[in-house]
């Protein structure tokens, strides 16, 4: 965990995850007791007709990177080691802990001439790479961008399993 190497001694992983923890009404940023004001979420635009819904399903992905892999852009959000074990023919590496902290740089890193899928290894990480490219600005996708909110492996040959 990037935590713990930072120094971090009360680290966890609430294994149920975010819908759950949302659920019980616990706060996802910040407290007042750390110094970090809760900042207001912000609400991600509602997909008009034609346009994609912000995630793709397992099936879906499955399809569209071996079917038409040339129709669409996949953008790995995993660490570079990661990434390094095995990862998509022609995936674009760009791991989210970078993007976040270098996202004014980074985000002109992600085509927008393309449709794009972003992917981890659970949905996770990509969907806060989602969130940030629909809300932070300075990137403009006519052609979509959609997150895999699914378990995802993949071999170092580049053939995977997802859930």
């Amino acid at each position: 965990m990037a935590a713990k190497e930072y120094g971090y001694e009360w680290v966890a992983v609430y294994s149920a995850g975010e819908p759950e923890w949302r659920k019980e009404g616990l706060p996802l940023w910040g407290n007042e007791p750390s110094g970090v004001a809760d900042v207001a979420p912000v609400e991600l635009p509602v997909v008009p007709p034609g346009k994609l819904p912000r995630s793709i399903s397992a099936a879906d992905f499955r399809k569209l990177v071996t079917e038409t892999p040339n129709e669409v852009v996949v953008l790995d959000v995993r660490s570079a080691g990661e990434y390094s074990a095995g990862h998509l023919p022609g995936a674009i590496n760009l791991p989210d802990d970078q993007f976040h902290a270098n996202y004014d740089e980074l985000v002109k890193k992600v085509p927008a001439n393309k449709r794009v899928v972003i992917h981890c290894v659970t949905g996770i990480r990509a969907e806060g790479v989602y969130h940030a490219l629909a809300t932070r600005g300075k990137y403009e996708n006519p052609h979509g961008v959609q997150f895999l909110n699914a378990t995802m492996s993949i071999e170092p040959d580049g053939s995977f399993t997802v859930q």
